[in-house]
């Protein structure tokens, strides 16, 4: 017998204290309201909650069929207590939980199908990636609560409740939209180009001032037959053959540090980037110089290069370089790479690591349904 599948979204969205981190914040939400639209269009979910800690916000979802749920203001976030709690306190035997930013391209008939998929089985995980999950449908849900100390973030989700709790895993089929969620600003102007793009996203992104003509310019590059383009950063071998099947451009790749959050390499300073060591050698003037010899655009995850010199910067400086807002950034190596990216001959994209994964398989997407 059918049980009934509650959705649990958790939308964090206090406002920042800076411009970008407001414009972030906006972003997010209005990827949870499209989200949202998509779950209740398929009368599949039943209770729908979300977790935030923006009342603000929370009452402009009045006019839609969701409980709030809001953050204790007393206590430090933690996600797998927080999860457990409210799966324990409204009965829930069966969820779907999913960041608010976590799948702003996935449609309405996925999520019945991913509804349909979990009702199909009593002990079953469903991610859009079990290994680093963003969103995960759970059966039995109470099993959360055996395991509130090894879910100390979303991604673990998948994996712990597979590996550890021992429900069966099922990686829901892979696609631009289990690919991309929205960590960074470039991540949400690849998922305004993409023709399932909702409707609250693309209204916002038409809002915020970011130029994105540098994205326009490379995707310009990738449709180029011919044309030279280069992928830096954790850079995955089905990103790789997605873009060669895509596309008929020469591509190089710079493929290094895959894994580097999940192996602990990134918190034990331990990366080490080949092209963080061509850096110091040359310079970053001469380094920039070469790169942009070698290729028509790039697309750089450049977590990698900034671990490796024992940089992680702050929100406001990830999203400034990322946007080339020079003025924006606080870190002097940051910002002088910004300036250097923004004076290059040649368009250079940055961003995080879904810019050269579910970033591009959603740029390449759209361009094809264009």
């Amino acid at each position: 017998m059918s049980q009934s599948i509650g959705l649990v979204m958790f939308a964090g969205g206090e406002r920042g204290t800076h411009p970008l981190l407001d414009d972030m914040r906006r972003i997010r939400q209005a990827c949870a309201r499209d989200a949202l639209e998509r779950a209740i269009a398929t009368n599949a979910y039943q209770p729908l909650m979300v977790a935030t800690d923006d009342a603000r916000w929370a009452e402009t979802l009045g006019d839609l069929p969701v409980s709030i749920e809001l953050d204790p203001p007393d206590r430090p976030f933690h996600f797998g207590q927080r999860l457990a709690e409210i799966v324990t306190r409204h009965d829930l035997q069966r969820i779907l939980y999913l960041g608010a930013a976590a799948c702003p391209l996935l449609t309405t008939d996925q999520f019945k199908l991913i509804a349909d998929t979990l009702q199909s089985q009593e002990r079953l995980v469903i991610a859009n990636n079990i290994h680093s999950t963003d969103w995960a449908a759970i059966a039995p849900a109470t099993i959360i609560a055996d395991w509130i100390e090894r879910l100390e973030a979303d991604n673990g989700l998948g994996w712990v409740l597979s590996n550890d709790a021992g429900l069966t895993p099922l990686t829901w089929p892979a696609s631009p939209a289990t690919r991309l969620d929205i960590d960074v600003p470039i991540d949400a102007q690849i998922a305004a180009l993409h023709p399932a793009c909702g409707a609250q996203l693309r209204r916002v992104m038409t809002d915020v001032a970011w130029s994105d003509a540098r994205l326009h310019a490379a995707r310009e590059v990738i449709k180029t037959r011919a044309s030279r383009l280069t992928l830096i950063g954790r850079v995955p071998a089905w990103a790789w053959a997605q873009l060669e099947k895509s596309a008929q451009c020469w591509t190089r790749v710079f493929s290094e540090e895959r894994g580097m959050r999940a192996a602990g390499r990134l918190g034990s300073g331990q990366v080490r980037s080949l092209l963080n060591d061509h850096l110091n050698a040359v310079g970053l003037a001469r380094f920039i110089e070469e790169l942009s010899a070698m290729t028509d655009a790039i697309l750089w995850d450049t977590r990698v290069l900034w671990a490796a010199r024992g940089l992680w910067p702050s929100e406001v400086d990830r999203y400034a370089a990322d946007l080339g807002l020079v003025d924006f950034i606080e870190d002097p190596f940051i910002r002088a790479f910004t300036q250097a990216v923004n004076d290059a001959p040649i368009p250079i994209v940055t961003g995080g690591h879904a810019l050269v994964s579910g970033g591009l398989w959603a740029l390449l997407d759209s361009m094809q349904n264009s």
